[in-house]
C-alpha cells in the first residue's frame, strides 16, 4: 500500500502512481522531483536516493519540518484541529489562521508548517493560491468537522523523508546536480487548456516563458543522458514542442473545476526513453 500524502494538492498525481511505477526507467540511479506539490509520486515510488524540490518555500517548509521535527508539527496540528472543532464560528477561526499564516510567511517553523496543513485541509479544494501581494487567499470550504492529519501518516512520511534531500529553488537550478541515468519526474503547472486555466501557485504564476524554459530543461536532461517523465495537458502547444519525445495519452480529471462537466480531460505522459 502506498504512503499517503500529508497534504491535498490540486492536480495531484496520486491516481498516477501505478502508471509511473510501470513506466519508470529500469535501474535508474537517483530520483528528482522539481515540482513537489503533494509529493504523491515520490511517496508512492519511495526511491532510496531522492531530491524533492519546489519554488514555494512555504510548501517545502512543510516537508522540512515533517522530516526534522514531526512531533512538533503533530502537536501544533492537534491544537489547531481542536480549536477549529470547538470554535463558536469555525469559519472565523479559519480566516484568523489564514491571516496568521500570511503574517508568518518565511518563518520556517513547525507552527507555520502546521498552519499550512490545516489551511490545506479546510480550504476550497485543497487549492494553494496567492494574490499579487503573495498572500494565501483561498476561501474556507465550509466544513466544521474533519481532522487535518493523522499522526501515523506524518510519522511514516517523516521516517521516509530522513533520507530525502529537500530544496527550495527554481526547477532549472537542479540541472547541475542531475547526472546520466538519473530519473526526473516533472509535474509542473500545466500548459493552459483555456484562458481561465489555473497556474497561480506563486505570485508570478507559471507563464508561457516558463514552459519554454521547461522545454529547454528537458532537452538538457536528455543531453546529459538523464531520464524524464513529464505530465502535461493534451494541447497543440505541448504536442508540437514535445513532438520528438514519446507520448502517451491518459484520461484524467480536473479536480479544481467547480463544474463537474469540466472535470474530465486528457493528460499526456511524455518521456525521453
Amino acid at each position: 500500500m502506498y504512503m499517503k500524502p500529508v497534504i491535498k494538492w490540486a492536480g495531484g498525481k496520486g491516481f498516477l502512481v501505478d502508471t509511473v511505477k510501470d513506466m519508470q526507467p529500469k535501474g535508474y540511479k537517483r530520483y528528482y522531483e522539481p515540482f513537489a506539490g503533494g509529493a504523491a509520486v515520490l511517496l508512492g515510488l519511495q526511491p532510496t536516493a531522492a531530491t524533492l524540490n519546489d519554488i514555494n518555500p512555504e510548501l517545502t517548509n512543510v516537508y522540512i519540518q515533517i522530516k526534522s521535527n514531526p512531533g512538533a508539527v503533530i502537536e501544533e496540528l492537534t491544537e489547531l484541529d481542536n480549536r477549529h472543532q470547538t470554535a463558536a464560528n469555525p469559519r472565523d477561526f479559519y480566516y484568523a489562521v489564514r491571516a496568521h499564516f500570511n503574517l508568518c510567511m518565511g518563518t520556517n517553523t513547525p507552527a507555520q508548517a502546521a498552519r499550512f496543513i490545516y489551511l490545506n485541509k479546510h480550504c476550497f479544494n485543497g487549492l494553494y493560491r496567492v494574490n499579487s501581494s503573495g498572500d494565501f487567499n483561498v476561501p474556507f470550504n465550509g466544513k466544521v468537522s474533519g481532522n487535518s492529519f493523522t499522526a501515523s501518516n506524518i510519522n511514516e512520511v517523516a521516517n521516509y523523508l530522513k533520507n530525502v534531500t529537500i530544496t527550495t529553488a527554481d526547477f532549472e537550478q537542479s540541472l547541475p546536480y542531475i547526472e546520466k541515468e538519473d530519473f526526473v519526474f516533472i509535474d509542473s503547472p500545466y500548459v493552459p487548456t483555456t484562458a481561465n486555466s489555473f497556474t497561480g501557485y506563486t505570485m508570478t504564476g507559471f507563464s508561457q516563458n516558463d514552459h519554454l524554459r521547461l522545454h529547454d530543461y528537458c532537452k538538457q536532461l536528455t543531453n546529459k543522458g538523464a531520464y524524464f517523465l513529464m505530465t502535461n495537458s493534451d494541447t497543440s502547444f505541448v504536442r508540437s514542442y514535445y513532438g520528438g519525445y514519446n507520448m502517451k495519452a491518459i484520461d484524467t480529471a480536473r479536480r479544481i473545476n467547480r463544474n463537474g462537466d469540466g472535470r474530465k480531460g486528457v493528460d499526456l505522459l511524455i518521456t525521453n526513453y
